[in-house]
């Protein structure tokens, strides 16, 4: 490595070199990629050139033969000296693109040879000095973009409603920072799908602290019930509910589910439902109201 004109805790702005690696033998192949793309534009003239005279040679000798001046072989002879120079023509101008693209290919591995900020941002670590050898896939620098964001996953049916510009919440301590979601892949990794959201401009959190991520989803319209209170027989669930003092059972369809409870249609709003009935409760059984309602 030649150079670091950067250190730790540097602001930089996009495009602005951090590194500056020997570039010394880059130029020398810059030079010689430039060489040899003048070598091959001089022998697609002189291509040129050749292939120019031959059928002009061709032209006048089939204006002869007319006049059986010269034999027919001559006019053979003619016919693939062109023919020959028309490939060497061919074969100088794809030397020539070849050229150019060994000359592009040098002229960005010497752009390579400065290592530049991706974005704005501040250095938060220079990892190389002057002199040492740099390998390949080796991070030179830790770059952080101003811009505070949020990683956080999300199981995959929640994903697709998450998509970029939902509203969010981070919970820090029991304090909520609005966010928004900026990139949401639609692929999980691991049975989760990383989420990506932006805290607004009005928050200057530190780096590197860990909270929660709140959301709103609908999942589905029904009756809120505790999931402890759903029974299932066979492909049927139910649920037991309180009428007139009375254990009583009522089909339900769970509608979607959500941590601890479950959206489900088959009751009325206001119905009474037994959480965590015992095994031994019986359709009449007695019962006494001491929970909330639905």
């Amino acid at each position: 490595m030649k150079s670091v004109s950067h250190l730790s805790g540097t602001w930089v702005k996009k495009d602005e070199v951090v590194i500056q690696l020997d570039d010394s033998q880059l130029k020398l192949a810059v030079q010689a990629a430039q060489s040899g793309l003048e070598a091959a534009q001089v022998n697609e003239e002189k291509a040129k050139a050749e292939l120019k005279l031959a059928q002009l040679t061709l032209t006048r000798d089939k204006t002869l033969i007319k006049k059986q001046y010269i034999p027919q072989s001559k006019i053979d002879s003619d016919s693939t000296a062109a023919q020959t120079a028309s490939q060497a023509l061919r074969a100088a101008q794809a030397a020539i693109s070849q050229s150019r693209a060994q000359l592009r290919q040098a002229e960005l591995n010497l752009h390579h040879a400065s290592v530049r900020a991706p974005f704005d941002g501040q250095l938060a670590a220079v990892n190389v000095q002057p002199g040492e050898f740099v390998g390949q896939n080796v991070p030179v620098f830790v770059l952080v973009s101003p811009q505070r964001q949020i990683q956080f996953n999300v199981p995959p049916a929640d994903a697709s409603e998450l998509s970029p510009g939902t509203r969010v919440t981070f919970l820090l301590s029991g304090t909520p920072h609005p966010a928004v979601v900026s990139r949401s892949p639609s692929a999980p990794i691991n049975g989760v799908v990383p989420m990506v959201a932006k805290l607004q401009s009005s928050d200057t959190l530190a780096y590197g602290l860990v909270g929660k991520v709140t959301y709103k989803l609908e999942l589905g319209k029904g009756e809120i019930i505790p999931v402890s209170a759903i029974q299932t027989q066979g492909n049927q669930d139910y649920v037991y509910i309180a009428s007139s003092g009375r254990a009583t059972t009522r089909n339900v369809q769970v509608v979607s589910e959500s941590g601890t409870d479950a959206a489900v249609s088959g009751i009325n709003p206001g119905t009474e439902v037994i959480l965590n009935p015992p095994p031994g409760l019986v359709e009449g059984s007695p019962v006494k109201s001491v929970g909330t309602k639905t």
